[in-house]
Formats: structure tokens, C-alpha cells, sequence
């Protein structure tokens, strides 16, 4: 089963010390062992990207970037105007933010129906299932403990 990770899950691996970011970091680690499959879009790169540079600096943004880029079992997909046509119509179903509605569309398109996120924003939408960390974690057999 693929599961969509959605931005907040590459920033907080990257820029919190708190518990979310290190279960963030534990279940990218779980990704590259290559327990599960991971999705995102291209717009992810960007999300990520732009929160790192304001978070820490430009240079650490872009190897963040380059970063995801390289994971391996992560697919990223592109955005294409039929996926924004589809994302503007989520926006009206479901009254998401653009980005939201962009990350929507394109798990549709290409079948990816569980999304790991942090963000309760993705409740709202009847065909996909949110996963929040400390769920995704549980459900891959690799509960932290700590």
C-alpha cells in the first residue's frame, strides 16, 4: 500500500526537536528501509523547500530539497493543469486551501488514498483517509517508544 506524505512531514523531520519531529524522522527512516511506499507531489518539494529556508537558511532549503529528491521508495508526482482543474473543483467540494486541494487531486489521480499528515484539513475530503504520524508509525509495525 502507498501512503501520500504531505509537506508537514519532511519539515518537522527536518526543523523540530519535539516529539513530532522525531516521529517524523522515524517513520522517513521507515520509508527508506523500504517497509511501506511513499507518494507526494512535486508541489511537496517546494512546500518543504520554501519552509526550510525560513526556518534555518537558503543553502540548507535547497539540500533538503535534493534530499527528498534522492529518498529512496518516495515517488513524487507531477502537477499538471488536469490535476489543478481537479483540485479547484475539491476546493469547492470541500472548502480547502489551494495546496490542500492540489495534495487532494493528486492522490486521486494516481490512486494513493491514505495520507500521513499532521494537518486535520484532509478530514474533510469523503475519498481519502488521513493518517496522522503517531498512527502511521503504529500501522507500519514500528511503534516508537520514545
Amino acid at each position: 500500500m502507498k501512503f501520500y506524505l504531505d509537506a508537514n512531514v519532511f519539515v518537522y523531520a527536518e526543523v523540530s526537536s519535539e516529539r513530532v519531529g522525531k516521529v517524523a524522522g522515524k517513520l522517513l527512516e521507515i520509508l527508506e528501509e523500504g517497509k511501506f511506499i511513499g507518494a507526494t507531489s512535486c508541489l511537496t518539494v517546494d512546500e518543504v523547500v520554501w519552509s526550510v529556508i525560513k526556518d534555518i537558511d537558503r543553502s540548507h532549503g535547497i539540500e533538503v530539497g535534493k534530499k527528498m529528491l534522492e529518498l529512496p521508495n518516495l515517488e513524487i508526482f507531477p502537477v499538471t493543469a488536469r490535476t489543478v482543474s481537479s483540485a479547484l473543483e475539491k476546493m469547492k467540494s470541500y472548502n480547502l486551501k489551494p495546496r490542500d486541494a492540489i495534495h487532494v487531486a493528486t492522490m486521486i489521480e494516481n490512486n494513493v488514498f491514505s495520507a500521513i499528515s499532521e494537518d486535520p484539513d484532509f478530514d474533510k475530503v469523503d475519498e481519502i483517509e488521513r493518517i496522522d504520524l503517531e498512527e502511521a508509525i503504529k500501522r507500519l509495525g514500528n511503534e516508537d517508544k520514545g
